[in-house]
């Protein structure tokens, strides 16, 4: 596995461990996804230009329809 790779799934499990933690805690799934949106939305303005940030939201949306359901997704 190469070190970007690497990086990746550490990060992603790691986001996935405090999701789980605030869904233990019975806090609404849907202020998370929102919070995690709102903050990946904001990343991607600040380290983005203004062509890239529109084309990676040109590909969300494209993509839309392949998203998986949370639960069916294998966890790591």
């Amino acid at each position: 596995m190469i070190k970007d790779e690497h990086d990746l799934e550490y990060i992603y499990n790691e986001v996935l461990i405090v999701i789980e933690k605030l869904l233990k805690e019975e806090h609404d799934p849907l202020a998370i996804a929102a919070v995690f949106a709102s903050q990946a939305m904001g990343l991607y303005k600040t380290v983005l230009s203004d062509k890239d940030y529109n084309s990676m939201i040109n590909s969300i949306v494209d993509k839309k329809d392949k998203v998986q359901p949370f639960e069916s997704r294998s966890l790591h």
